[in-house]
């Protein structure tokens, strides 16, 4: 069974899968056990089910070596050690694989840099575990790095800037990158921004990573670059400016033509840090015709109140918040109401 799980989701031979007479596939078995049973996703390569087959071989062989040894009495001496001698010439790693680090040298600078602020590392867009390397160096804690599960306490999709770095380009949070971007990052207690162009060697990746973080040091120089690292400090701000943050009940970001939204649920919630000099909210929705939306204040009353239609509408709450506070968005349809765009606008 593992055998045939090993060979993946269509048959290979000679490294060629076309062998069906008009040129199709033929499927195997893991194809339909990927689509349709959760946990075989989580294997990922199909080689590992090999692991599997090994196990099973090896208790077949070890039959086969009782039987030769019934037949030859006379060789039990030498055949148990031949035996053994050809499975490790069969699995001898020769010559065996070294991978040096791939730390910059950087690193080590920070290292022996004053203060524990966080790194964030760039790109994102995905994660990559060799910032994980990089921290057994430097020890500073990190503001994105490689989890094998998705972290619902995960602010890398929550989170102004982060959002935007991680799916390189916009969300349903906008945010001004050069006013208040700072203000995220201090937020996040991150001290130096680090951008690696030995991970983003495509454009697709390099050109909306780089002007984002161009616009949120406002065109800054940056305080370490060679041909490989660009490396921004964070300054810390007196009087951070209000930016909004993402609760429970969002889902995940949709992205249709040039339109990005994001569904909510009956009931979600929205951070908003330093709401002391925020003035009001501007969130953009859409939902069955007739459902309501309401947004609740931090003490449960009604601070804003909208019925909702299939087109697109832009509703303005005004905010008198005291420090950090949660927002409450409560609407009576089944499904089907989305955010688009959410703002907040700060007193002049």
């Amino acid at each position: 069974m593992f055998a045939i799980l090993a060979l993946g989701p269509v048959l290979h031979i000679a490294g060629r899968s076309d062998l069906l007479p008009d040129g199709g596939t033929l499927p195997l078995p893991h194809a339909w056990l990927y689509d349709h049973v959760p946990f075989m996703r989580i294997a990922r390569s199909v080689s590992r089910f090999d692991v599997m087959v090994m196990l099973a071989l090896g208790l077949l062989a070890s039959r086969g070596v009782m039987a030769l040894q019934a037949r030859l009495p006379r060789a039990q001496r030498w055949l148990g050690p031949l035996l053994a001698a050809l499975v490790l010439f069969e699995f001898w790693p020769a010559p065996y694989p070294l991978s040096p680090p791939d730390t910059p040298a950087w690193y080590n600078t920070l290292a022996q840099t004053p203060g524990h602020g966080a790194v964030l590392n760039l790109p994102m867009n995905w994660d990559r575990p060799g910032y994980l390397l990089y921290q057994t160096v430097h020890g500073r804690p990190l503001t994105v790095g490689y989890i094998s599960r998705d972290d619902p306490r995960t602010l890398t999709t929550r989170a102004p800037v982060l959002q935007g770095l991680r799916a390189l380009g916009p969300d349903i949070l906008d945010v001004d990158l050069t006013r208040v971007g700072p203000s995220v990052l201090s937020w996040l207690d991150v001290d130096f921004v680090v951008l690696d162009f030995y991970k983003m060697p495509g454009e697709r990746e390099r050109a909306p990573t780089v002007a984002m973080a161009e616009a949120l040091f406002a065109q800054a120089a940056p305080v370490y670059a060679d041909e490989r690292l660009r490396v921004y400090q964070v300054t810390r701000l007196a009087a951070p400016a209000p930016f909004p943050v993402l609760g429970a009940g969002w889902g995940e970001r949709t992205l249709m033509g040039d339109q990005v939204w994001r569904e909510i649920a009956p009931t979600a919630t929205l951070h908003v840090m330093h709401g002391a000099s925020a003035a009001a909210m501007h969130i953009s929705i859409s939902g069955p015709d007739g459902a309501t939306l309401r947004i609740m204040g931090p003490d449960g009353g009604v601070v804003g109140q909208a019925l909702l239609s299939t087109t697109w509408q832009t509703m303005t709450v005004p905010l008198a918040l005291t420090g950090a506070a949660v927002l409450t968005l409560q609407h009576d349809a089944v499904d089907g109401v989305r955010v688009r765009r959410l703002a907040l606008e700060a007193r002049p």
